[in-house]
């Protein structure tokens, strides 16, 4: 059972963020499948086009799912944002 929490985490109380968590990868299949992706190669990182390779989706459509982008991609539900990927960089390579 979910305890109510009422700290604030972004102006918003956690059992609101927590739900966000779960429903974004349900409302976007582009989120869903980038997210299943990386969960798959786990511990391993790859590159947006690596990603677009495997999962057969135009790269600037998982680069929304993971970052945000316009009104297509809320950046409030992209992954990052939401905190279930982490961008790195190593040797001057971002790489997700």
């Amino acid at each position: 059972m979910m305890e109510r929490v009422d700290n604030v985490f972004h102006g918003q109380s956690n059992l609101v963020y927590v739900s966000m968590i779960i429903r974004s990868p349900r409302k976007s299949m582009v989120r869903k499948k980038v997210l299943l992706y990386l969960y798959k190669i786990y511990p391993q990182p790859s590159y947006l086009s690596e990603i677009s390779k495997h999962i057969k989706i135009d790269a600037s459509n998982v680069l929304g799912a993971l970052k945000g982008m316009g009104k297509r991609y809320k950046k409030s539900k992209s992954l990052m944002e939401l905190g279930r990927v982490e961008e790195l960089k190593i040797d001057g390579f971002f790489i997700l």
